[in-house]
Order: C-alpha cells, then sequence, then structure tokens
C-alpha cells in the first residue's frame, strides 16, 4: 500500500527526528552554510525542510569511504565520535538509528491499559 503524501510527510518528520537525536550524540552543526554547500557541490540530495544534523545522516551515508575532515563540511565530531572515521561513524550512526527505531516500534506495539479493566480488579 503506497503511503499518501501526509503520511509521507509525516514519516519523513520522524525520520529526521530519529536522525537529529541520535546524531546529535555524536555530531555538532559549526556551519550550517558550509554543510548545505558540500552537499549541493557533491549533488547530495536533500529537503529544504530537512534538518542539518539529518543533513548530516545523509552526507556521511553518501560519502563517508571518502570524508577525512569533518570540518570541511561545516561538522565537529563529538565526543562519541571524536576517534572515529567517517565510514565508522557512520556505522555507529546506524546501528543508534536501528536501535532508537527498535525501541519507538516497540513502544508503539505496547498495548495502551484500558482504564475501566483497571476498576474491575479492584472490584473484584
Amino acid at each position: 500500500m503506497a503511503l499518501t503524501a501526509e503520511q509521507r510527510s509525516q514519516r519523513m518528520a520522524q525520520l529526521d527526528t530519529l536522525r537529529e537525536r541520535v546524531a546529535g550524540c555524536f555530531l555538532q552543526i559549526e556551519d550550517e552554510a558550509l554543510l548545505e554547500a558540500q552537499l549541493r557541490r557533491y549533488r547530495i540530495r536533500f529537503r529544504p525542510e530537512q534538518p542539518p544534523l539529518s543533513r548530516a545522516v545523509e552526507l556521511l551515508r553518501v560519502g563517508r569511504d571518502r570524508i577525512r575532515d569533518l570540518s570541511r563540511y561545516g561538522l565537529r565530531p563529538l565526543e562519541g565520535g571524536a576517534e572515529l572515521s567517517a565510514a565508522e561513524l557512520y556505522a555507529r550512526l546506524g546501528e543508534r538509528l536501528l536501535e532508537a527505531a527498535g525501541e519507538r516500534e516497540a513502544a508503539n506495539r505496547a498495548p495502551t491499559p484500558d482504564p475501566d479493566s483497571h476498576d474491575l480488579e479492584y472490584r473484584a
């Protein structure tokens, strides 16, 4: 089943939020304009409304094997990613994104307690 435009937009916003949260543990945006210029230079697609940290994940996805100095892309690795190459950083981000997505999925599947059923337990 195909998603409607609204559903797709909601999913992309959720993905951006997840990417921001996870990437924020590893990266800081030092120069948003430089990041965007590099994305355009290397023809890496991004959406105008896409947050910078989500764009940084996309940059690493595409260029992880060629990037040597993150500062040339307007990025600064934080303590969790300072010692990692771009490829290692992207791998670590991927692992954490999968973990976070799994946690979100599990939370969405958790049954919502029925307030009336709780009352029945105490009446019995």
